[in-house]
């Protein structure tokens, strides 16, 4: 009997009488100096001078506003580090085969993995910055408008994955109606669940 299977026991419900509901949840978070949006709030600002310089700043905090999101997408799944575990490259390489040889960064290749960001939207930011910091190439106003508009949709991609994470769990149990109607556990993974239970058996809670 694995742990998991000792807890199941330990916990004493009927788990064919039980019935689970996943609970509001909330947007996950990670705090950084400078946010994503307010990098974006500077590229429009600097959008706005119509000279060669605000162009080029304009695309360069698209860049970092694009990068700040990224960092912490990865950073609210536990990826702080620039390297991914060995796990989780296994796992890029088998659902996002389209980016292996392509020179991209690892978490932009997660990303795609995980359907979070469409590849071509992350090729086209790519060239775009491209065009600035390795081509020296001067941006025009059109390139520039591009650019954080894209940078503005990929954020609300990356942005929209981190909302409504559950923070609980509903818990219902036709079999002990009267002691255990709607409790909410609030949990990280399933193990603490098992684990909240145990302690609510030993004190009579159910």
């Amino acid at each position: 009997m694995n742990a998991l299977e000792s807890l199941t026991k330990s916990v004493g419900i009927d788990w064919t009488k039980v019935n689970i509901w996943w609970d509001s949840g909330r947007r996950l978070n990670a705090e950084f100096g400078v946010s994503p949006q307010e990098y974006l709030d500077f590229a429009y600002q600097d959008s706005q001078s119509n000279d060669t310089r605000g162009c080029i700043n304009a695309i360069s905090n698209a860049k970092r506003s694009s990068e700040c999101q990224i960092d912490e997408f990865c950073a609210c799944l536990g990826y702080i580090n620039k390297e991914l575990p060995k796990n989780v490259t296994n796992y890029v390489e088998k659902y996002s085969p389209t980016t292996k040889n392509l020179k991209i960064l690892p978490k932009l290749k997660l990303l795609n993995a995980l359907d979070v960001a469409p590849l071509v939207l992350i090729l086209k930011m790519r060239s775009t910055r491209n065009k600035v910091e390795y081509q020296y190439k001067l941006p025009n106003k059109d390139e520039t408008t591009e650019a954080i508009e894209i940078a503005e949709l990929f954020n609300a991609k990356v942005n929209n994955a981190l909302m409504n994470f559950g923070e609980g769990i509903l818990l219902r149990s036709d079999d002990k109606q009267k002691k255990f109607c709607d409790w909410i556990l609030t949990a990280i993974n399933i193990v603490s669940i098992f684990m909240v239970l145990l302690e609510m058996r030993k004190k009579e809670i159910f």
